[in-house]
């Protein structure tokens, strides 16, 4: 059993290092030498969510850090995240956060990062 709880710490590490690459569940799949299928199998039953939707709240989290503490673009913020699609972010970010990235680095943005 320890071994699956292996699996799931390295897709972690894995999905923490690399969420700012065009990384794909296969790719990581593939990583860890396991089936996709099993993998989030795997994954959903030790993390309560697919590795999809992990994959997807680290973006998002760290595009919230880099909204309320950099002055970089929605544009650059998206591909440091792993979007090249900056609309199709805005529109995941939105379904996640309730608002666009303008409207939340409006409410959310540190004083310093205006320096």
């Amino acid at each position: 059993m320890w071994y699956l709880i292996s699996y799931v710490e390295e897709a972690l590490k894995y999905i923490e290092a690399n969420y700012s690459e065009a990384v794909t569940i296969q790719d990581l799949a593939n990583w860890l030498g396991l089936e996709r299928t099993y993998l989030y199998r795997l994954f959903n039953s030790m993390v309560g969510m697919s590795p999809q939707a992990y994959l997807l709240d680290v973006r998002i989290r760290q595009a919230c850090t880099l909204l309320t503490h950099s002055d970089l673009t929605i544009t650059n913020i998206a591909r440091s995240v792993g979007y090249e699609d900056s609309l199709y972010f805005s529109r995941l970010f939105r379904r996640k956060k309730g608002q666009t990235p303008s409207q939340y680095r409006l409410t959310h943005q540190s004083p310093e990062s205006n320096s």
